[in-house]
């Protein structure tokens, strides 16, 4: 049987309650994230995208005072529970 997520995760997660904003080619979404770690994050949805989804994310973090952007990937759905995706970034703005 294959690793959950949480597994193989190599970076630690922080948990987080953000505002995240992202979209794809032709759609726009604003979700709240509910973790995040240096490789990713993930968001709260009712209808979350297709793994394999390439999005471009926003968001800010006002206990660093910092705005990120990045591209990401949808690597995993959440669960029946946990309603949501898994973003991995494939770069961070600086």
């Amino acid at each position: 049987m294959g690793k959950s997520p949480s597994e193989i995760r190599r970076e630690q997660r922080k948990p987080v309650k953000v505002f995240i904003n992202y979209r794809t080619i032709d759609q726009f979404f604003s979700e709240i994230g509910t973790n995040l770690s240096i490789g990713g994050v993930f968001v709260k949805s009712a209808n979350p995208l297709p793994v394999g989804t390439e999005i471009k994310i926003s968001f800010n973090i006002p206990q660093f005072n910092c705005y990120l952007e990045s591209v990401g990937v949808v690597v995993h759905n959440g669960t029946a529970e946990n309603p949501g995706m898994g973003i991995k970034f494939k770069s961070l703005s600086d």
